[in-house]
């Protein structure tokens, strides 16, 4: 008997916090976003927006050229796990890591390399 009445307590508790958590408490409608209309009626953010220079968030060290070495799993299974790319090819995922490794690499004075 008294399992029952925990499970019940459980699941009570449960919906109560499903609920809770599905309402709707914010009154604020005011747009805070800073936005630009463009002459075809799109709206465009900010540049301020968009980018961000994440260099001034780094802590500032000179590691005179040390290698900094990662291992990167090569068989990921259901994520991808890539931390390094080799040249700049045209793809937003790739061009990313590798535009992060060069401006870590310049700013810590560091090599990344990988071991598969």
């Amino acid at each position: 008997m008294k399992k029952k009445i925990t499970a019940l307590l459980i699941l009570a508790s449960m919906i109560c916090s499903m609920a809770a958590s599905c309402s709707e408490t914010g009154t604020n409608t005011e747009d805070t976003t800073s936005s630009s209309t463009t002459e075809n009626g799109e709206t465009a953010a900010s540049a301020e927006e968009t980018k961000e220079d994440y260099a001034e968030y780094m802590p500032t060290a000179n590691y005179n050229g040390a290698s900094f070495s990662i291992l990167n799993c090569t068989n990921p299974g259901w994520c991808l796990t890539q931390v390094d790319a080799e040249e700049s090819i045209g793809e937003i995922f790739n061009d990313t890591i590798y535009n992060r490794n060069l401006k870590i690499e310049e700013l810590l004075n560091v090599v990344i390399s990988t071991y598969e």
